[in-house]
């Protein structure tokens, strides 16, 4: 899978930019500010429909102006495909999707066409952060794999919105307790089949990202994944949404499912305590890397396909034993793009991997300018 050409039109610091991608690896460079993480994140709008640094459709579109619009193209199977999105945010917000000429429903029908992986210095929020950001790395990494898990994790939070309503209505004396029943038995059939998919990948996974852990650590470091609590059997669960009604009702919230599943990162050197309290920074920040790489592997080998590297602003944090790690990576797959303000330390790196070097400053951003070929 290869990245072909991307153009921007009023785009964060854009007004209109239109690259071409001929080469495998790509470093574009530039101080803070320049835009180039800019050229990653619409990459990254493209394979999700959404910013990989959370910003909001509004903070996308170019101070000024109505909306933007981005599109690319992109090499699979020896056939050329393209993807685009247009949003307008005046007066209310607007959508518009399509891959290959045609209308797609959603941006979740976005997800599975261009694939990609974000290294960003924000991911060891993945590690050191709360549950949350761990179960959004998670959530995005099954998505990619299989569109139906996306479909029922949506379905999923729409019946939890539905059952946390009915939950302030009782309370105001608006609803009954039975009317629960039937958002318990539809989150009980979804929640349970999204735990039990996210136990199989994790199964799945660990080997993979204790290959790359070992690899990085030379050795000393592993860890085994777990989810808690993890109830993957309906019946289970719906006893569980019982007996936490009452409760429920007092706080308007749902407190059980996969939203408030947690996933552990356990050392496994006789504690079996998670890693944001027994690993030191650095050993924290190889994990981070090594969940990436892990990422990469697995959705190379359950798709059949080099999913994109988008990697911004993060060499440069990396000792040299994980850089050499990473610069081996960058031999083995397809294409990169890289973020960084300059190539100090990092030039015999760069040359060993032949990649193009593209200066952000010097890219035209206006209207009726072609980008450089």
């Amino acid at each position: 899978m290869y990245l072909r050409s991307l153009q921007l039109h009023h785009y964060r610091n854009y007004e209109s930019l239109n690259l071409e991608f001929p080469d495998r690896l790509t470093f574009l460079i530039g101080e803070n500010g320049s835009g180039k993480t800019n050229i990653l994140e619409a990459i990254s709008v493209l394979t999700t429909g959404k910013s990989f640094r959370g910003a909001p459709d509004q903070e996308l579109v170019q101070q000024g102006f109505p909306g933007f619009h981005i599109q690319c193209s992109y090499e699979w199977n020896n056939m050329l495909h393209s993807l685009e999105m247009g949003v307008q945010v005046q007066d209310r917000l607007q959508r518009r999707i399509k891959k290959d000429g045609k209308v797609l429903p959603s941006r979740a029908s976005l997800i599975g066409n261009l694939v990609a992986v974000v290294f960003s210095p924000d991911d060891l929020s993945i590690v050191q952060g709360g549950p949350t950001e761990r179960r959004r790395f998670l959530d995005a990494l099954l998505s990619h794999r299989d569109s139906a898990y996306l479909d029922a994790l949506l379905k999923y939070n729409r019946a939890m919105r539905q059952r946390n309503a009915t939950l302030k209505a009782i309370r105001q004396n608006k609803a009954r307790l039975t009317d629960l029943d039937v958002w318990d038995r539809t989150l009980a059939e979804l929640g349970s089949s999204i735990t039990g998919q996210r136990q199989r990948f994790l199964k799945e996974y660990e080997p993979i990202l204790n290959q790359s852990i070992a690899q990085i650590s030379g050795g000393r470091d592993r860890i085994r994944v777990s989810l808690f609590p993890g109830e993957a059997l309906q019946e289970n669960y719906r006893k569980a949404l019982a007996e936490r009604r009452m409760r429920d009702v007092a706080t308007g919230s749902t407190s059980f499912g996969p939203h408030r599943d947690r996933l552990l990162f356990l050392c496994q050197d006789g504690s079996d305590r998670d890693v944001q309290f027994r690993f030191s920074q650095g050993q924290k920040r190889s994990l981070v890397l090594a969940l990436r790489v892990g990422q990469f592997y697995y959705l190379k080998q359950y798709l059949g396909r080099s999913p994109i590297l988008l990697i911004d602003d993060v060499i440069r944090e990396l000792d040299y034993h994980r850089r050499d790690y990473f610069v081996d990576l960058l031999h083995k797959c397809g294409q990169a793009f890289f973020t960084t303000p300059d190539l100090d330390g990092l030039e015999e790196a760069v040359q060993s991997t032949g990649a193009r070097i593209v200066q952000v400053q010097e890219l035209p951003r206006k209207e009726n300018h072609a980008g450089p070929h």
